[in-house]
């Protein structure tokens, strides 16, 4: 492999880096957008773990296919913290209801089960 072909191999990598930070990064809170997020359904297209926890729970980077009320979907990951009542709901295909800020879609949060 030549220098050149290295090169823009280790520019793509930092650029794919750059922008997954730019998407999983909460920017209001997820508080904030659950509390005032438009309402959506999004299929869950894939899940990875993350190796870390947040309160004893295991914590996944989720890959959704986001269907908002104005009809154009769009595909968004999103770091959740998986606990015992939301690890069935997290699997690929399911069906999970999100909240998400229209000024910035990346800004989008599962709404946890209720119960």
């Amino acid at each position: 492999m030549s220098n050149e072909a290295i090169l823009i191999a280790a520019v793509a990598a930092v650029l794919v880096c750059v922008a997954l930070l730019l998407v999983i990064r909460p920017g209001r809170g997820q508080g904030s957008v659950l509390a005032d997020g438009v309402e959506a359904r999004a299929t869950v297209l894939s899940v990875q773990d993350t190796k870390t926890r947040a309160h004893g729970n295991p914590v996944a980077l989720v890959r959704l296919d986001v269907l908002p009320p104005d009809g154009a979907n769009y595909e968004v990951v999103v770091k959740q913290e998986v606990t015992r009542r939301n690890a069935l709901m997290l699997a690929p295909g399911q069906v999970v209801w999100v909240r998400f800020n229209p000024e910035n879609r990346a800004e989008t949060v599962i709404v946890p089960p209720e119960g």
